[in-house]
């Protein structure tokens, strides 16, 4: 076996491995939108799990191609346009799953801050001269323990 040969033997299996890792991971992200609208926590923790193990393949293949370019150039054509299709595949579910998981992590937030200000109001003493003995529709009237004071500008 030439050289040439070699080469193309030893690109044809990476260039297939990245192929399967793009598309598994692509199906994940999707998978991951479908289950954040269920709300199902215990998928969504199982699903993380099998995402991470597919980006730490992702990362290893792309390291392994990043070393030796030349790969790439030497796999059948028929395969350049399927990785080529897989990784436009792969970028747009990216960015639905990003856009998605950051609009339900905005949402959760204002959800949370809302009922942190909520338990405040209700928690937390007012501020004020007021009478403690007064019912609260009753603040702002005159108190006997604090007299109005007025002030006189003129003279």
């Amino acid at each position: 076996m030439n050289a040439v040969a070699a080469s193309v033997a030893n690109s044809q299996p990476l260039a297939e491995a990245m192929l399967d890792v793009m598309n598994e991971l692509a199906v994940v992200l999707n998978e991951e939108l479908n289950l954040v609208k269920k709300q199902d926590v215990p998928a969504i923790q199982e699903l993380l799990r099998r995402k991470n193990r597919l980006i730490v393949h992702y990362h290893a293949n792309m390291k392994a191609i990043a070393a030796q370019p030349e790969l790439l150039k030497q796999v059948t054509s028929d395969m350049r346009a399927k990785l080529k299709a897989s990784g436009m595949r792969l970028s747009e579910a990216t960015t639905r799953n990003s856009a998605a998981l950051k609009a339900a992590l905005t949402a959760t937030q204002r959800l949370l801050q809302t009922i942190i200000d909520a338990v405040r109001r209700e928690k937390l003493p007012q501020r004020g001269y007021t009478n403690p003995g007064a019912p609260q529709a009753m603040t702002g009237l005159y108190s006997s323990s604090c007299p109005p004071v007025a002030i006189r500008r003129t003279a």
